[in-house]
This record gives structure tokens, C-alpha cells and sequence, in this order.
């Protein structure tokens, strides 16, 4: 399983540790996107597509679909899906 992480967006870290248990990432593959240039994200949901494609649901009302959102982030595509 996949999670995915807007670590600058959200300014959540990955992996929350407890001293006396595992984390997250011992349990899920993270992967941390970079933010959408110009774009205010505030995610709200986030959900997968059937071929694999993240869409992330903002507060906003808009919708992105990710494209590229699984290698080393140099080529992240967020594009406007839906909005209202």
C-alpha cells in the first residue's frame, strides 16, 4: 500500500513515532509530493484512481488529478480535474 504525503502543505512530518511502538513507515511506502506551483492545496481527501493516479479533493472545492506522482518528483503534474 501506498500513502501519500503533502508534508509542505499540509506541514505534517512523515512517519509520527511512538517510543514504544513502530511508524507509519514501517507499515506503508510514504512518498512526499512537492506542492503545486501557485497553488493553495489545503487537502481535504485523497483518493486513487484505477490505474494508480492520486486524485487529491482540496477544501476549496477543487479536484487535482496527479500525474507522475510515483517517481523521484521532478515531473509531478497536478491537473485541475474538477472545481465548484
Amino acid at each position: 500500500m501506498i500513502v501519500l504525503s503533502l508534508t509542505l502543505t499540509l506541514g505534517l512530518g512523515a512517519g509520527f513515532a511512538n517510543e514504544d511502538g513502530p511508524i507509519e513507515d514501517d507499515f506503508y511506502e510514504i512518498i512526499d509530493l512537492p506542492a503545486a506551483p501557485g497553488q493553495v492545496l489545503e487537502v481535504g481527501g485523497i483518493a486513487l484512481l484505477p490505474d494508480g493516479r492520486p486524485l487529491i479533493c482540496t477544501r476549496r472545492g477543487e479536484v487535482f488529478v496527479v500525474n507522475h506522482a510515483y517517481g523521484d518528483g521532478s515531473d509531478v503534474e497536478y491537473r485541475l480535474w474538477a472545481e465548484g
